[in-house]
């Protein structure tokens, strides 16, 4: 939020090379966009914070100091970095630290894949963003899948599958 802004009643949103408007009072999106998991993150956490977000608005209006709003917790464990290792096989970091080893062979599967799976070069090419891995081809994984096999446990410290 910044002083002297303009209308609608909105907050920006960043995540890190993107950044999307959001109205206040609708938590609709007035302009640019988030990735999807980020997106959803943020929308909630605006629901849960709405009348902060409101009365701030009013501070900025007003020129006065803004209150600060307790930040976006990401608690699910995700992806921070990843380092292929040949022959499909990738060392993934996770954000609370531990380091595992994936073959994503079996993952690799259909049309959007295709190039990926043909050409280890292209599956090189993959890195991390929105806490999971991608490709420049489009391609995406869950990070679930990738961590746990499937669901997150619900709690989220358990050793990865």
């Amino acid at each position: 939020m910044y002083f002297r802004d303009h209308g609608p009643a909105h907050f920006h949103a960043e995540y890190g090379e993107h950044e999307a408007l959001v109205k206040i009072d609708t938590l609709a999106i007035l302009r640019g966009e988030l990735p999807r998991r980020a997106m959803a993150l943020v929308l909630e956490w605006a629901a849960l914070h709405r009348q902060e977000l409101r009365a701030d608005r009013e501070r900025a209006r007003g020129g006065t100091p803004l209150e600060p709003l307790s930040p976006l917790e990401m608690r699910l464990v995700r992806i921070q970095e990843a380092k292929p290792l040949g022959n499909y096989l990738v060392r993934l970091t996770l954000t609370d630290g531990r380091v595992i080893e994936r073959d994503l062979r079996p993952l690799l599967v259909g049309p959007v894949f295709d190039e990926i799976r043909s050409a280890e070069a292209r599956f090189r090419e993959m890195r991390v963003e929105g806490g999971t891995l991608v490709w420049p081809t489009g391609a995406d994984l869950c990070p679930d899948v990738l961590i746990w096999g499937g669901l997150p446990p619900v709690d989220t410290a358990a050793d990865a599958a």
